[in-house]
């Protein structure tokens, strides 16, 4: 017998913006060049984020530290409110 389990399918878009929000959740942060070209993520899209990333920056929830966006200590408090800025 096997536990029942629910089944999810998201969009490819939505799966994208859950990855990128995986990041937010690390110390790591993302290189969000590496993350575009790895998933093929389109100049504009890169370039919406790139804005909200710098917003972001600017408001002192991330650093921009040796090509990776990585949330500060208060980042990390709000790390699910730093992913949201990504959800369409």
């Amino acid at each position: 017998d096997r536990a029942p389990c629910e089944e999810e399918t998201v969009s490819a878009e939505d799966d994208l913006q859950e990855r990128l929000m995986y990041h937010f959740r690390t110390s790591e942060g993302v290189d969000l060049e590496r993350f575009c070209e790895e998933y093929g993520v389109t100049a504009f899209t890169k370039s919406d984020w790139e804005a909200r990333l710098a917003d972001l920056c600017n408001e002192g929830m991330l650093a921009f530290r040796d090509g990776f966006h990585v949330p500060t200590k208060t980042g990390m408090d709000f790390a699910d409110a730093i992913g949201e800025v990504f959800l369409d």
